[in-house]
């Protein structure tokens, strides 16, 4: 599954406020469809400098808090193999959508364990070596009150 995936800020030029305020968009492109989400943060276009605001460190830390949750959304759907949109990342992100879950250590080895199985090589013996060393691992996770 190969994705082009962009996420930018942008200022529209056509929403300008009566006090001369414009707001800050975000737009997420995959394959060419585009989905925005308002950050919430308006300000003067001529302050406006390449995804950063002249003069406004607060606002800039929003503004990168903001992509740095989509990219992680986008990169958590690569990474757990899920097929996306710009639409799915932005309701992932807003989170009205079905979000992207978080797998523990114990979901993933279980399922590699069970997807080694199947593929019908003679691993039985060595997964069962691998389940056995996980054991003390999950014990300290839990005696940490870690989600294993």
């Amino acid at each position: 599954m190969k994705t082009k995936t962009r996420i930018l800020l942008y200022l529209p030029t056509k929403k300008i406020t009566k006090n001369g305020k414009s707001p800050i968009y975000l737009r997420i492109t995959v394959n060419g469809k585009r989905s925005e989400i308002s950050t919430g943060i308006y300000t003067m276009p001529e302050k406006w400098n390449s995804g950063q605001i002249k003069g406004a460190e607060t606002d800039n830390s929003l503004i990168a808090k903001m992509l740095a949750d989509v990219s992680e959304i986008k990169n958590r759907f690569v990474f757990n193999n899920i097929e996306f949109t710009a639409e799915t990342i932005k309701q992932a992100y807003l989170k009205k959508g079905e979000a992207v879950k978080k797998h523990t250590i114990a979901q993933l080895a279980d399922e590699y364990f069970s997807n080694e199985k199947n593929t019908g090589k003679q691993l039985g013996e060595t997964i069962r070596r691998y389940q056995i060393r996980l054991g003390p691992l999950y014990e300290f996770f839990k005696e940490k009150k870690l989600e294993s």
